[in-house]
């Protein structure tokens, strides 16, 4: 394996993130450190988060692929969104229970998501789909559909809806 890569299963341990074998990341500026990569990828999920991170197996992320979950948010019923509370030892830890819960995101199997591209919270990529690069995902893409911009739209198909339905059928990813 080239040393920019790293198979993500291996290096992350965290109770709000589950990672199907073989996806890797790759990075021009790998962090030093491989417990680095969970912050890489994915900032702003915590052990408290209410949501999860899901992504599925035989995954392809390239340098700059962030994943912004739900755990981002502010509180935006206020006159301010300024989270005062993270300043206040005392008051932190009540901090992200008095955020609205946000939706999992979820990658399904051998996807290749481009260079730069963001993952906004709630998301969810069908197998076998391609994200462009620099494109900002929110909402669903269809299995096998190939996205980009901002928001991400479809800009075809890699294949018709019968070749689409055998190939999930055939589910190779868990041979």
């Amino acid at each position: 394996m080239l040393p920019m890569n790293v198979f993500l299963k291996a290096v992350i341990d965290h109770p709000r993130i589950e990672i199907g074998d073989y996806t890797y990341a790759s990075d021009f500026d790998p962090p030093a450190d491989l417990s680095g990569w969970q912050a890489r990828i994915a900032p702003y999920i915590f052990p408290h988060s209410h949501e999860r991170l899901i992504i599925g197996k035989f995954g392809q992320f390239a340098h700059g692929v962030r994943f912004i979950t739900a755990s981002a948010n502010h509180k935006m019923d206020g006159i301010s969104t300024y989270p005062f509370a993270i300043h206040d030892r005392e008051r932190i830890m009540g901090y992200p229970a008095s955020l609205p819960t946000g939706k999992d995101t979820i990658v399904g199997q051998d996807v290749w998501i481009g260079m730069n591209a963001l993952i906004m919270p709630g998301a969810t990529i069908g197998n076998g789909a391609i994200v462009g690069a620099g494109s900002v995902v929110r909402g669903a893409v269809p299995d096998y559909a190939i996205v980009t911009g901002n928001p991400a739209t479809v800009v075809r198909m890699r294949c018709d809806d019968p070749a689409i339905a055998r190939i999930n059928a055939v589910a190779w990813w868990d041979w």
